[in-house]
């Protein structure tokens, strides 16, 4: 899959992504962050840096805050286009 279009569907998911439960988000959104992965080219260490990130910032030290969380994602897959 193209770069661009893994960042335009990545987009898209979490953008259109609603759910009341940040538990579920996170769960939603991980699988996002695992398909955008897969999509990219898994040798740069700028993915690699960002993919990283998301994860940290997602999975394993979350502030609950959904539209904070989506935001912030938001953000870093900008540093991918």
């Amino acid at each position: 899959m193209n770069q661009d279009l893994a960042i335009e569907k990545f987009e898209n998911y979490v953008g259109n992504l609603y759910e009341i439960e940040y538990g579920d988000f996170k769960r939603k959104l991980s699988l996002y962050i695992l398909r955008l992965e897969q999509g990219c080219d898994n040798t740069s260490p700028k993915v690699a840096r960002v993919i990283k990130k998301m994860r940290e910032k997602v999975i394993y030290s979350p502030d609950g805050n959904i539209e904070n969380t989506r935001a912030e994602v938001l953000d870093l897959v900008k540093e991918l286009a």
